[in-house]
């Protein structure tokens, strides 16, 4: 009876642990495999002149690529203006979210009526609500 006694007490124990890492192994199963920044993307996702140095008539396209993420898993990019003369630092640009295809891509452009302000900018990354990578990227003269 003891030894039965023992034995559930170490369960009581243990589960909730175990329960623990499970769920953070699966939250850490879906990953950004890539993320570029580049003037242009192709039609299967390929990214066309990537930098991160763009002039302010271009077209920003980021390219993503990521892992273990079943079909329709929600990714957001939000488009942060860090250090933009004329703009309080941190503002936001846009925001766009689309799920993930089934190769696992997405493509996000920004696009501007007029030309981009030179400056200092920054594309956070999110997958399934959660941060994954933030991107800096400049827009010069």
């Amino acid at each position: 009876m003891a030894r039965r006694t023992q034995d559930l007490g170490l369960l009581v124990v243990l589960l909730p642990l175990l329960i623990a890492l499970a769920s953070c192994r699966s939250q850490r199963g879906v990953e950004l495999a890539s993320a570029v920044l580049a003037r242009g993307a192709t039609a299967d996702f390929k990214p066309v002149e990537p930098t991160t140095r763009f002039a302010p008539s271009d077209e920003i396209h980021l390219i993503l690529q990521v892992r273990n993420a079943p079909p329709e898993t929600p990714v957001r990019v939000v488009w942060i203006a860090v250090e933009v003369e004329g703009n309080p630092p941190e503002t936001k640009v846009a925001e766009f979210t689309q799920q993930i295809s089934d190769n696992r891509r997405a493509e996000f452009t920004l696009r501007n009526q007029g030309p981009w302000l030179p400056g200092r900018y920054r594309a956070d990354i999110y997958i399934q609500d959660s941060l994954v990578r933030p991107l800096e990227f400049e827009i010069g003269e």
